[in-house]
């Protein structure tokens, strides 16, 4: 049987950027990790694996640092919070996903207007949110991805300004606690279906 190209583009995916980051005691690659790539591939998207347990891996002897740089990583943590309430205008119940910098809080009254939102919204686990669409598979871990693959427009998106502003690339988990995948937050833009860009933080505490 032939394999497609894009399977096979697959397969050098997982060959060249995910197996080399397999720990010694490490056999099977986590399908969350899996399902994370396969939509970045399928997508064409740029991305960097990497490992957030430097500490415990043992590294060759020969003390190389681009062998030791793909396991720290260096983006820019993103915080994704999803919230659900009651759209005024449409007079339907709204879920909606928000993505801004780790590090900064999320003024939630310019979302609910954004959102026109006619009280403040619930926040949802991102579990609930796929287990509401049909998805009840046990994850460790879930990302923008994941909500994307599953969801699609169903769900809004909303990515703060200062996340595409800050030059640098964005980190989340990639389908699994210990992994990471970095990208440039721009390409959200054209990966989600459903999604606005808005200043959304706020420099003192806020409720989320």
């Amino acid at each position: 049987m032939l394999v497609s190209e894009r399977q096979q583009y697959i397969n050098r995916q997982i060959e060249t950027v995910v197996l080399p980051l397999l720990e010694q005691n490490e056999v099977d690659i986590p399908q969350g990790v899996i399902d994370t790539v396969v939509f970045c591939a399928d997508l064409n998207v740029d991305f960097v694996l990497t490992r957030d347990r430097s500490a415990e891996i043992d590294f060759d002897d020969s003390g190389n640092e681009d062998n030791k740089s793909r396991f720290i990583p260096s983006g820019v943590a993103l915080k994704s919070v999803c919230f659900y309430g009651y759209d005024k205008e449409s007079k339907n119940d709204k879920i909606v996903m928000v993505h801004c910098q780790e590090e900064k809080f999320l003024d939630v009254s310019s979302i609910m207007s954004r959102c026109s939102f006619a009280q403040t919204p619930a926040e949802l686990p991102l579990c609930d949110l796929l287990k509401k669409f049909g998805d009840t598979g046990q994850k460790e871990a879930i990302n923008v991805f994941m909500v994307e693959n599953i969801c699609k427009d169903r769900v809004m998106h909303i990515i703060d300004r200062g996340l595409l502003l800050a030059s640098k690339n964005a980190r989340t988990n990639a389908g699994c606690k210990t992994w990471n995948i970095e990208f440039d937050p721009t390409l959200l833009l054209g990966m989600l279906s459903f999604v606005l860009v808005s200043s959304i933080t706020a420099n003192r505490e806020g409720l989320c």
